[in-house]
This record gives C-alpha cells, sequence and structure tokens, in this order.
C-alpha cells in the first residue's frame, strides 16, 4: 500500500524546507535590491545558507561600497582650521 504524500503543514513543521520556501520567496527581490545597488547579483546565494545566509547577505549590502552611487564627498571636520 502506498504512502500519501505528506501534507503541506507536515513539510513547514520541519525547519528547512520552511526556511527554503522562504528563501525562494526573498530571492528576486534580493536580486532586484542588488542590480540597483551596483553589486553582483550571484551575492544572492548566500541565502542558501541555512539561518547565517539572512545575516550574511544584509552585511555585504550595509558593509560594501555601491557601485551605482556618485561618490559622497568628504565632510570637513569641524573645529579644525584649515
Amino acid at each position: 500500500m502506498a504512502m500519501p504524500p505528506p501534507a503541506l503543514s507536515e513539510v513547514l513543521s520541519h525547519p528547512l524546507p520552511a526556511y527554503y520556501i522562504s528563501i525562494a520567496m526573498v530571492m528576486a527581490p534580493a536580486v532586484r535590491i542588488l542590480r540597483r545597488a551596483g553589486l553582483k547579483t550571484w551575492y544572492v546565494a548566500t541565502l542558501l545558507v541555512p539561518f547565517f545566509g539572512c545575516v550574511i547577505l544584509p552585511a555585504m549590502l550595509a558593509l560594501n561600497n555601491w557601485p551605482a552611487l556618485p561618490v559622497r564627498p568628504k565632510r570637513k571636520k569641524k573645529g579644525v582650521a584649515a
């Protein structure tokens, strides 16, 4: 007798399938953000690393220079005579 396929609630009760389903929904917007920032879109592959990928990609976005943005002029320090 063949076993029936597991219900969606049973599949989502395990952490990894639920993680990969949620990451699949985030990948397209992440690629769009990376393109607008001028960064390589393969950085979205870091999301495939379970639980650490959700930290790695935002850190890369926060700490890398975005080539698509113009260079900001340096600020003058207050209280320093020129």
